[in-house]
């Protein structure tokens, strides 16, 4: 799902701006909520080694920055 709809964003870039941000807010959330979830543990019973654990925080920071900047980029009047 964070794929198709970071594809999605992609594509819409460059005719409907609205579908953009909405896409990339699905997509953000998605990779967060996903790598969350494997951080503790419900996606597989086994935990993640050190590295994918990192790049799992790096993976919540970036989708939460998404986040924060989709949504005050879309307070903004069009």
């Amino acid at each position: 799902m964070p794929f198709l709809a970071a594809i999605g964003a992609l594509i819409a870039s460059w005719r409907w701006p609205r579908a953009t941000v909405r896409l990339a807010w699905i997509a953000a959330a998605s990779v967060a909520l996903l790598a969350a979830l494997d951080l503790l543990g419900l996606t597989d019973p086994v935990r993640p080694p050190l590295v994918i654990a990192i790049l799992d925080v790096v993976a919540i920071l970036v989708g939460a920055g998404i986040l924060v900047l989709t949504t005050r980029g879309s307070a903004r009047p069009a």
